[in-house]
This record gives structure tokens, sequence and C-alpha cells, in this order.
């Protein structure tokens, strides 16, 4: 066999590997959207982190790989609130709520689908005043930094805004168009008036770079509190 051969074949083999990682990264969804499955997440502290790594050790139904935290609510013990990804699911991201009792034992108790393009290029409104059941949202974690375009676009879009604050927690989908739309969670407020809570942004970048917030979806917790 001649080394031109082995050479190809070789080659020919990398590109297969390649071509189905980057497969594994993105998965279609409704609307043009894919959904992107970033590896990163939130530095969060060790107690919080632990709450979730404990809980969900011994899950067996799914594979849940945290991405980030996001409310806590004071119960006969404390509530938690994360948002974690499930890379074998056709609707990779869900809501998890973990409760955590007074002697420090944990266990989940609700797990649900988290659609994010319910609420892209939807202005949603709302803020943290509407959010029930003693939930209080948290930015215990730092922002997440994006890979470079985004933040890029992301900076550009919001360098400009006066009222509105926003921390990017979470890249979830991408859409291309006449240029790019990114669904961005982040924690803050569109106001100056409203308090902190979760929003889903669109973000559109056209093709000559300029980059707007086109939408800003208010995602109201308690609704996946059950």
């Amino acid at each position: 066999m001649s080394k031109k051969y082995i050479l190809f074949v070789v080659m020919l083999i990398c590109v297969l590997i390649i071509t189905g990682c980057q497969k594994e990264k993105t998965k279609e969804v409704a609307g043009g959207w894919e959904t992107v499955l970033s590896n990163q997440t939130q530095m969060l502290d060790d107690e919080t982190l632990a709450v979730f790594e404990k809980a969900t050790e011994n899950y067996n139904e799914m594979d849940l790989e945290l991405v980030a935290f996001l409310a806590k609510q004071v119960v006969s013990g404390d509530n938690y609130m994360f948002l974690a990804k499930d890379n074998g699911d056709k609707n990779p991201y869900k809501i998890v709520v973990i409760y955590k009792n007074l002697q420090g034992q944990v266990k989940i108790i609700y797990v649900n689908d988290f659609d994010y393009t319910e609420y892209v290029n939807e202005n949603i409104k709302g803020n943290a005043e509407a959010l029930s059941g003693g939930w209080n949202v948290v930015s215990t974690g730092k922002p997440i930094m994006l890979d470079q375009s985004i933040q890029s676009a992301f900076d550009k879009a919001t360098e400009t805004l006066i009222e509105i604050s926003l921390n990017p927690i979470a890249v979830l989908g991408k859409q291309i168009v006449s240029g790019t739309n990114y669904a961005i969670l982040c924690y803050g407020r569109i106001t100056e008036s409203s308090l902190y809570s979760i929003y889903l942004i669109t973000l559109y970048e056209d093709l000559n770079g300029k980059a707007e917030i086109v939408s800003q979806a208010y995602v109201n917790l308690s609704d996946y509190n059950k």
C-alpha cells in the first residue's frame, strides 16, 4: 500500500471526525434557530456549586450539565433554580429546581424544558416585581465571557444604552438571516426603575458589523417552579 494512499485515508478520517464534532455543537430548532451548546458557565461559589453537583450526581433520568444559577427561594430550607443542559435531548435546556433541607440534604424536585425560541424577537413586558412565590433572582455568578465575535457585537449594541443594564449568562442560540440573530440569556434590568431580573435578548448583527438589541423578553421564572 503506497504512502500517498495511506495519507489520503488518514486525512479522510480526520475530516469525518471534525465534521461529526461540529454537528454535535448545534441543534436545529423551529424558525431557523440553532441551539448553541456553549461550554462556558457562570463562576459560582462553592456552596451553590455543591448543591447542584450533589443533587445531580445520582440523577439517572438525564445527564444534566450546569449552565447558570438563576434564583433562590427560602422555604423550610432553600430552593435553588438552575439553568442546565441535557445534550442528549432535542430541547436541551432545562430549568432545574433543587431543594436543600435544613440538614443539608438535597434533591431535584422539578425539571422543566426551557424553550428559548418562545422569547426571541418578542418584547414581553415585565420585571422582577412580577416574580411570585418568594423567589429572588440572584447575581452570585460572574458574567461569562462571550466568544470574541459575539462579545464585540454585544458591546456595540449596549455601549450607547443608558437605562438598560445587562450581563450575559449564556448564549442559547443563533439564527442566520441577512446577518445573524443571537439569543442571549441575561441578568439585568431594562429600565432604571425596574428591578433586576432574567431576560432573553435578541441581538442582531448585520453583514457590515452593526449590532443592536432588537428585543428584550422578560423570563418569569415562577412559570418553571412546578
